[in-house]
């Protein structure tokens, strides 16, 4: 009867509409992968003409992941950066979201076909225990369902019950999200967390250790006439590290570029525009709600306020203007690199130092292409992208007295193309076009761009004879190490039967210093030190008064001595006993979880499809 009576629950849940949808939709979006899905993006680019849509944009085992849902969750990105003041949504960062999206996607994928192969389903006793039993977070939280501060899960079993709500879309969440704990769970069900595990854990992350050191640098045997690298030793070297030789396709191109740089009449205007400000505050209007209104800085929100400064603190032009006005004074125009400023000088002190100190709240008006510039710059940039189709790049160049650079070698990953900036059109013009081919106008924020394929370098292995000067430095770096390390134990040796251990191996070796790094944690850095677990693993063994045989980190090697540490004490160890277990089994859980998801992909057949979805005719600009 219980069932029926639940079941009849789930129907009335099934009713009208209700404000939750874009709560769950973020935690969807969140359960994509353990560490969230991120991402997001404008369609407008693409819808309006500078790309064309196929149906997917990748295929994971011959499943496809299809456009619409890429670009609405790029999209839900883009509205959430948009939410957070992150700022404008650059060329770049679009780029990366949108490589974090698909790689979040592709994962989500391999996850659902997994279980799906497994058959794992969430049930409808499942569901509705978790609705009535085990509300998530997000209602936890929200204060409808509190009583004095604390979750009361009866409120929200009252608004669960509530006919006038329709709960459709959590049920329909959970529905989704339980067969993906069901997974994680069963690859979790793998690790054990023992009581002894978790006690070493506290010892290495909870218990303080004091030691005092002395490092035989490797930079000391730099000119050792003894330390030589053999061709044998560097062919064997370049032939056990092949991997590490490796390079990607790359790309060359050549360009021409108009920039964004306002004119000289997008500059005047803007001087216009300050001076009527100024006009504006000295007629007696709110110098603060014209900085909130009209100011492009930082402070515009605390009406243009940049509080009391001296000298030195500001730009020069900025600072001349200032320390040259009487209180009262509204400056303008004052060009900076910055824009066009406004400054109103609201008081003048001495500082206790004797400085002259100004209290100042500014306007600052940004100087950008205007629409006549940019309209303009981007008839120059089509005129010379079709010449260069018709006469040839180089011809078309003399003809518009335009210069023509080269790009740094290209990758297909690759984000930033040096001086040119973020532009991932020219990246996909480079992997799909011809030699000998030319692009349409391309735009980022900085300019307009028409480029020509130049060269295309395939994968390669770089010879031996290209990387064996690198070779050679490593295997000199690890033969000073070797002997660093050989010195180093010949000094511990001989210092066992003194009972001034350190000071015994300065007296040996004067160059030598003794160290005293601050107190420290196994699991982190050691200042001056680094990490290194082979010197954790012996100190966690060690007794205070112990030394430690020589260990060999990045810089040499070190002779450490173990001055003291935390005593272990049972009771403390207790009472965060459980605490620490969730903390070690999360992260196993975590580390199990990605070792998963990476093998997927290792062994999965991926087809990106985003360079065959966006077709390089550009329309133009």
């Amino acid at each position: 009867m219980e069932v029926t009576n639940n079941m009849g629950l789930m129907g009335q849940l099934r009713e009208g509409t209700h404000v939750i949808l874009w709560i769950l939709l973020i935690t969807f979006v969140g359960s994509l992968a353990i560490g969230g899905l991120v991402g997001g993006a404008d369609i407008l680019d693409i819808i309006t003409g500078r790309s064309k849509l196929i149906d997917a944009v990748a295929l994971v085992n011959g499943e496809s992941i299809k456009s619409k849902d890429y670009f609405n969750y790029v999209n839900l990105r883009y509205d959430q950066v948009r939410t957070q003041g992150a700022g404008e949504i650059t060329d770049e960062l679009r780029v990366q979201i949108g490589n974090e999206v698909w790689n979040e996607l592709v994962t989500e994928s391999l996850i659902m076909q997994e279980i799906n192969k497994r058959n794992i389903r969430a049930t409808d006793e499942e569901v509705i225990w978790h609705m009535t039993e085990n509300p998530p977070s997000y209602f936890r939280q929200d204060t409808i369902f509190q009583t004095n501060g604390k979750f009361d899960i009866s409120k929200y079993r009252q608004a669960l019950s509530n006919p006038d709500y329709n709960w459709r879309i959590y049920e329909d969440d959970i529905r989704a999200s339980l067969p993906r704990q069901k997974m994680i769970n069963l690859l979790a069900s793998t690790i054990r967390v023992n009581k002894e595990d978790v006690r070493e854990y506290y010892k290495r992350n909870k218990l303080r250790y004091n030691i005092k050191h002395i490092i035989v640098k490797n930079a000391r045997f730099l000119n050792d006439s003894t330390i030589n690298v053999t061709q044998f030793e560097m062919e064997e070297y370049y032939n056990a590290n092949l991997e590490n030789y490796k390079k990607e396709p790359e790309r060359l191109m050549s360009y021409a570029w108009l920039s964004k740089l306002p004119s000289a009449e997008d500059t005047s205007l803007v001087m216009k525009e300050a001076l009527s400000l100024k006009a504006r505050a000295e007629k007696g209007i709110d110098f603060a709600g014209l900085a909130k209104a009209y100011s492009d800085g930082p402070s515009a929100s605390e009406g243009g306020n940049l509080g009391y400064f001296g000298r030195g603190v500001m730009v020069k032009s900025f600072e001349d203007a200032v320390f040259s006005a009487e209180v009262g004074d509204i400056v303008a125009p004052v060009l900076t690199e910055f824009g066009v400023h406004v400054i109103y000088i609201k008081n003048i002190r001495t500082s206790d130092k004797g400085d002259k100190e100004v209290e100042a709240s500014h306007i600052l008006l940004e100087l950008r292409a205007g629409p006549n510039t940019l309209s303009n710059n981007r008839s120059i940039a089509n005129l010379f992208a079709f010449d260069a189709k018709e006469l040839g790049f180089d011809s078309a160049a003399v003809e518009n007295d335009a210069l023509i650079q080269k790009t740094d070698p290209i990758k297909e990953t690759d984000i930033n193309l040096g001086s040119v900036g973020a532009l991932n059109d020219a990246v996909l013009f480079a992997f799909t076009a011809k030699v000998g081919d030319i692009s349409d106008v391309l735009e980022n924020e900085s300019g307009y761009y028409v480029f020509r394929l130049d060269e295309i370098h395939e994968a390669s292995t770089q010879p031996l004879e290209t990387v064996s000067p690198l070779i050679s430095l490593t295997l000199q770096f690890r033969k000073r190490n070797e002997k660093a390390l050989a010195y180093a134990q010949e000094l511990y040796e001989q210092a066992l039967s003194s009972n001034e251990f350190l000071d015994y191996i300065v007296e040996l070796d004067p160059k030598l210093k003794i160290k005293t790094p601050p107190p420290f944690y196994l699991d982190v850095n050691i200042s001056g030190l680094g990490k290194s677990g082979a010197l954790a693993g012996a100190l966690s063994i060690s007794e205070p008064g112990d030394m430690i045989r020589p260990v060999l980190l990045t810089s040499g090697a070190v002779i450490v001595q173990l001055v003291g540490k935390d005593n272990f004490e049972e009771p403390a160890f207790e009472l965060v006993y459980e605490e620490l277990q969730r903390q070690l089994l999360t992260t196993q859980q975590n580390t199990i979880f990605s070792d998963w998801v990476e093998d997927m992909r290792e062994k999965a057949e991926i087809i990106d499809l985003r360079n065959n979805k966006i077709d390089i005719e550009h329309t133009h600009l």
